[in-house]
């Protein structure tokens, strides 16, 4: 029987191994001599994904981008609105105070449902809150003018219609009231060659221009005292009314300030002093 030699290069390696079994497990042996050993690939750490900071608010600026609230209108308007009738002031509103813009609510008064006419004020006019309201502009129905009526064959004879208006201006507080004068309304329009069965009547409303002309003397600190507008002389076809309303001034002024009769009846040629 032959034996067999181990040679140098497997004696080494079979120490080599001997030794590592000797010693501790957790000893990483290099076995490069006994030639190379495939390895794993390592798998790169899964990335944590970055979380996106949330987009901030923009801060509001105070009196510009700030939302204005303003309190609902409808509804208190009806704290005012004895006033019209006679009755004393409200305790919440605001002293009256010529410095600066008094805030004021205007009302149609004299119908059993009043109407809140604010919106035809100047913007920086009306008020929006009970302890805003410094004044309470009143309008009544004073008169009407049965200017033309309108003959058709078919239908209901059209009539056109222009009033005449009572404003008055009254401290919210006090009840107090300032001034007040008659104003003569806007023109209904014109009668059309056919109209509507149904229509009977055509009004011409309010003319608000000379109302807030005349009550910017009270509103507003700005504007400038009312001085007399001179002299007229009386046209074919000119009333009080439509003096009262070219001038933008009340047409029971143009009557005192000329010692007329309620009538206002006029002749042509006549020299009005308009105040």
């Amino acid at each position: 029987m032959k034996t067999r030699h181990f040679t140098m290069t497997e004696r080494n390696v079979f120490l080599f191994l001997i030794v590592c079994l000797l010693l501790a497990p957790s000893l990483a042996c290099n076995l490069d001599a006994a030639g190379p050993t495939p390895t794993s690939t390592p798998v790169p750490p899964t990335p944590t994904p970055t979380s996106v900071p949330p987009t901030p608010t923009p801060a509001l600026v105070p009196g510009i981008d700030e939302p204005i609230i303003v309190e609902d209108i409808n509804g208190w308007d009806e704290t005012f609105t004895p006033i019209c009738g006679g009755a004393s002031g409200v305790s919440q509103a605001a002293v009256y105070n010529r410095l600066a813009i008094s805030p004021l609510i205007m009302i149609a008064s004299g119908d059993e449902n009043a109407l809140n006419l604010s919106s035809e004020l100047p913007g920086s006019w009306g008020s929006t809150k009970i302890e805003l309201t410094e004044l309470v502009v009143c309008i009544e129905l004073e008169e009407e003018i049965l200017l033309q009526t309108c003959e058709y064959d078919v239908g209901s004879d059209v009539e056109r219609y222009q009033q005449n208006y009572n404003v008055s201006v009254y401290q919210a507080l006090t009840g107090e009231v300032l001034d007040e004068g008659i104003f003569s309304g806007a023109f209904p329009r014109k009668c059309r060659e056919q109209e509507p069965i149904e229509l009977e009547r055509l009004d011409g409303g309010i003319d608000f221009d000379p109302i807030i002309l005349w009550l910017c003397q009270f509103v507003d600190p700005t504007c400038p005292p009312r001085e007399p507008n001179g002299n007229y002389i009386v046209n074919d076809g000119d009333t009080c009314e439509s003096i009262a309303a070219d001038f933008g001034v009340s047409l029971e002024s143009i009557i005192q300030i000329n010692n007329l009769s309620a009538a206002c009846e006029l002749l042509v040629g006549t020299e009005l002093v308009i105040p």
